[in-house]
């Protein structure tokens, strides 16, 4: 097995949970290259790689007294939480994510692309995790880019001087009737 600190050597495993399932991959990795096959010593040798507190756990655990390999590397992974790594986001996250970026105006493409990664980030892993659907996947890309009221009203020119009266808010023109008949009668409309 190579020498703690080497270059091919897995880096020392502080107890981080993000970190287990790559130190438990990268060691299994080393006893294959190296043919280590007792599971005694496959045990043994993984103190080597570990800090006091992780090495203190290892010791106490009865999978190591035995000198069972598997049942030991479940442990590890189950005691150091390997699990909280594969659960990056949440469903809630995924709303909360579309919620406020519905509330911002996309102008040009460089935002559309830095939402798309980050909206593809958040909802291809609940997807590939089976915790949303396809409909759920699809139905909120492009929330973005769906006219908001609020969009509307920021851009809309409101009149400066009084509203109209509403049961008679418009005046006809008086030449619509004739325009609207000269329409209708040409094949093709106006010329």
């Amino acid at each position: 097995m190579p020498i703690r600190g080497s270059k091919l050597a897995s880096k020392m495993f502080k107890g981080n949970y993000h970190k287990v399932t790559g130190f438990i991959r990268h060691y299994t990795r080393l006893l294959d290259q190296h043919r280590v096959v007792l599971e005694a010593e496959r045990c043994q040798g993984i103190l080597e790689y570990c800090f006091q507190k992780v090495k203190d756990f290892i010791k106490s655990s009865i999978h190591y007294q035995a000198g069972d390999w598997q049942q030991l590397q479940a442990k590890i992974l189950k005691y150091y939480d390997a699990e909280r790594e594969e659960l990056h986001y949440r469903v809630a996250d995924l709303t909360a994510f579309v919620q406020q970026s519905g509330c911002e105006i996309i102008s040009d493409l460089s935002q559309w692309k830095k939402y798309y990664c980050e909206y593809f980030a958040i909802a291809g892993f609940l997807k590939q995790k089976g915790y949303i659907n396809n409909k759920i996947y699809t139905r909120y890309r492009n929330v973005p880019l769906l006219p908001v009221p609020s969009r509307l009203f920021r851009t809309f020119p409101w009149p400066s001087g009084p509203l109209p009266d509403l049961p008679h808010p418009f005046r006809p023109l008086p030449c619509l009737p004739h325009v609207f008949h000269r329409f209708l009668t040409t094949s093709t409309g106006f010329h």
